[in-house]
């Protein structure tokens, strides 16, 4: 084992605060019933990291599965009414077991059901933060899905590999666990020999390795366990891909030894935690170009967004939606809210603040994007 290795490895062993997701195929056996004795197993391994004073958060599939098993369906429907349907049944029999299998040692479950869109508002963000800093102090474990029930296609977060790096950043965990079939990343998906043990900076190199392949009963694959690993890691997250099949594979991937696939967590700078929901939750509703020069000074001066500095203007968006902010390469530079819509911007895009207000008055801002709106990414 090399030596960043093993540093990243004993800083994921000393975690305080982690994220486990369960993938539908750990969860669940073939036919979608949940495997039970599995679960059981997990949860153990669970309490005994609550007994030594961590925190942990369990980010569960499986609900669509086991309605899929109790409605005696074939294979997974492809509707998404029938989806929701399958989840509306398969809930709570999920936490049903959550519940029956924590309590065996001492300890209580909350069921958390997020939405996208939930976390995308500033507000409900907050609330969601504070439940599950209550359900923490409480030590409850929060067994965390997306409520799938009531989420649409456009607004959902794909799988649970996103929506578990999503709950690592707004819990301010310290480790991920990606817990799937799958041993961690492969140079070759039939050569157990050629597993990655270590990533220190995840980039299309990994990305070249990725053969997902289509499952009746599941939707992530490693491509999205890469996207989630990549999210994580950005925000200071230690995260692993493992394989939830393997006895005591929790204590394994805390244990220093070498389990599954380490992505390294990235030095991050201490933005606020708005800035922080700013770069991450809310969904872009459209991007403005800038030229070199604004680049510049958005980068190394922290200033705000001025019109003369934007070159054009992408789809549509009103004032107070969130923007991205490219520069000439198309290469995202930030995310911020912004003060005008498209419309107003193509007016005054590459004006002066004088020239805006001789079309616009001079009621409006002088900035686009303020600072205090604004995350460099």
């Amino acid at each position: 084992m090399e030596k960043a290795d093993e540093i990243q490895r004993q800083k994921l062993g000393s975690a305080k605060r982690l994220v486990i997701k369960l993938g539908t195929r750990v969860v669940s056996d073939d036919s979608g019933r949940p495997d039970k004795l599995r679960l059981k197993s997990i949860a153990s391994e669970i309490a005994s990291l609550l007994s030594q004073g961590k925190e942990v958060v369990l980010v569960s599939s499986g609900a669509i599965g086991a309605g899929i098993e109790a409605l005696g369906l074939a294979e997974r429907p492809k509707s998404l009414s029938s989806l929701q349907m399958c989840a509306a049944v398969g809930q709570s029999r999920l936490m049903s077991i959550y519940e029956e299998l924590f309590s065996a040692f001492g300890l209580k479950v909350g069921q958390v059901l997020l939405t996208r869109d939930g976390l995308a508002d500033r507000k409900r963000y907050l609330n969601i933060k504070n439940t599950l800093r209550e359900l923490f102090e409480h030590k409850i474990v929060p067994v965390v899905n997306e409520n799938d029930v009531v989420s649409v296609e456009e607004l959902c977060f794909g799988d649970n590999d996103m929506l578990a790096a999503m709950v690592s950043v707004l819990t301010d965990s310290d480790g991920l666990l990606l817990l799937s079939t799958a041993d961690g990343l492969r140079k070759d998906l039939n050569d157990p020999e050629s597993r990655i043990s270590f990533v220190s900076d995840l980039s299309d190199d990994q990305h070249q390795f990725v053969s997902d392949q289509s499952d009746k009963l599941s939707t992530g694959g490693m491509k999205s366990k890469l996207e989630a690993a990549a999210l994580a890691t950005s925000s200071g997250v230690s995260t692993i891909i493992a394989s939830g099949a393997e006895q005591g594979v929790i204590e394994s991937c805390l244990s220093r030894t070498d389990t599954g696939t380490l992505f390294a967590a990235k030095e991050t700078t201490s933005n606020g935690s708005r800035k922080k929901w700013l770069a991450i939750f809310p969904q872009v509703s459209g991007s403005i170009l800038i030229d070199a020069g604004a680049e510049k000074a958005l980068r190394e001066q922290g200033v705000s967004l001025l019109p003369v500095g934007i070159k054009a203007i992408e789809d549509e968006f009103e004032s107070g939606d969130l923007v991205a902010i490219k520069n000439e390469s198309g290469e995202i530079v930030a995310r911020g809210l912004t003060s005008y819509s498209h419309r107003e911007l193509k007016e005054i895009k590459g004006l002066s603040s004088s020239e805006c207000r001789k079309i616009l008055g001079n009621t409006l801002s002088d900035e686009v994007v303020h600072r205090d709106n604004m995350v460099i990414v």
